[in-house]
Order: structure tokens, then sequence, then C-alpha cells
């Protein structure tokens, strides 16, 4: 495995090996789903794995559990107040997204609130299906205001986010005034490889969305686009843990 340090430091601990596996299981998870759509036989067992509250979703909450395990391993590095700091930024957003993606918890212990469920699209106890934030997507918008509504919609942000911190801010901090801003919060850039990984399956995703007419096909890909984000997140978080363990050269020690 290679390490590459600079400030704020990429994450290099992702072996080639791992890239390759996580794209070759994204791809053939969001390919045969599309298959599936197409109603080609012997692909049914994607549309099944890909339905509410089935295998695919459960191994997203488990990627969100895995990776605010790796965030409290990284809290018992001797060193950098640095890792501390993402580390805590990313445990809460972990549970959020965990908690969000099992309705935190209403059908493992059967409780009911229909103070939140009455204004649920799913009747379910989770914030992101609330009808406030549905706004449908831009592909759909016909004037300013229904396109105002689609980028207010929580899927469109919840992505905007992820694209932003993994793909965008770490072209951003090559400019000396965004490279302050992240060290304020303890960024570290996902390294090139992982950032590579993550365009090429996203793209794969929304074209393949793009292609699919049924919207609850669609719907059976954005899960699967689902557990790719929350795969991402976890080779990211994971590989921050490692790095957290790695003795780190003098010159980055001072800054940490």
């Amino acid at each position: 495995m290679s390490k590459m340090f600079e400030y704020p430091y990429k994450i290099e601990l992702i072996s080639m090996e791992y890239s390759i596996i996580l794209f070759l299981i994204g791809a053939t998870s969001l390919i045969s789903v599309f298959i599936g759509a197409l109603g080609i036989s012997g692909f049914d067992w994607a549309l099944v794995a890909a339905i509410e509250d089935g295998p695919v979703e459960n191994l997203s909450a488990i990627g969100y559990v895995l990776s605010a395990l790796a965030c409290i391993y990284a809290l018992t590095a001797k060193q950098s107040l640095l890792n501390n700091k993402l580390a805590l930024l990313w445990i809460p957003i972990c549970i959020v997204f965990l908690g969000e993606e099992i309705s935190w918890g209403q059908r493992i212990f059967d409780f009911s609130v229909p103070a939140v469920e009455q204004h649920n699209v799913q009747e379910e106890f989770n914030f992101h299906n609330l009808a406030i934030f549905q706004g449908g997507g831009l592909t759909k918008a016909s004037d300013l205001k229904s396109m105002l509504r689609a980028v207010m919609d929580i899927q469109f942000l919840f992505q905007g986010g992820f694209v932003f911190y993994f793909l965008v801010a770490p072209q951003l901090i090559r400019i000396n005034l965004f490279r302050s801003v992240a060290t304020v919060f303890g960024y570290k850039s996902p390294s090139p490889r992982l950032q590579i990984v993550t365009l090429a399956l996203l793209l794969l995703s929304y074209l393949l969305v793009a292609y699919t007419a049924d919207e609850s096909y669609k719907d059976r890909i954005v899960e699967v686009r689902e557990l790719v984000i929350s795969a991402v997140i976890l080779a990211y978080l994971a590989g921050f843990a490692l790095l957290s363990k790695t003795e780190l050269p003098p010159e980055i020690r001072t800054l940490t």
C-alpha cells in the first residue's frame, strides 16, 4: 500500500486491489439491477435485493456502522488533534445516515410515531422521506419554482454534499483559501484512486437511471447507488483510521 502525505494529506492507504474490487462490485450490482429492470430473465434476484428494507439497504446500514467504528478507532491514536477533528465530524454523520437508513430502528423495535409518519411519504419514522423534502428530480423541473424545489430535494442535497466532499473539495484545497478552511475542519482529501472509482460509479448509476423507464426500478438503482456511497465512505474512513495509527513524518506531525 502506498502512503502519500501532504497537507491536508491524502488518505492513500486504500490498495489498488480494493479499488478494483469496489468498482467491479459496484458496477456489477448497478448493471444487474438495470438488466433486471429490462425484464431479462435470470436477474430477478437483483431487483429483489434492492427492494426497500432489502439486503442492499441493510448492507448500506452496516457500512455506516463500520465507518463509525473506524472513526472511534482513529480517536484512540495518540497523535493529532487534526485526526480527532475529522473523526468527531464523521461519527455523528454516520450515526445520522445509519438512523435514517433503518428509520431509527422502527421496524426492528416495532414502534410508531404518528406525528412524523403522517407527513412521511412512506409512512416511516425518518426525516429524509418527509413530504417537505421531496422536490422531484431536476429532469422533471418545468419552471424556476419546480427547479428550486428539485434543488431542495433531500436526495439532491445528500448526493450533492457527497460529490462536493469526495470530488470537488479535493480540487479546491489546491487553493490557499480553501486549504485554510479545510485545515480548520481537519479535512483530508480522498486518494485520487478513490476519487476515480467514485466518479465512475456515480456516472454509471446516473446513466442507468436515465435509461430506466419504470420509476420503481429507478428507485432500486438509487438504492444500489446509496450502497456505493456507503462503501466509498467506509473505504475513506477505514483508510483514515489506518493512517491515524501510522507514524507521520516530522513536518506533518508538527502541523497536526
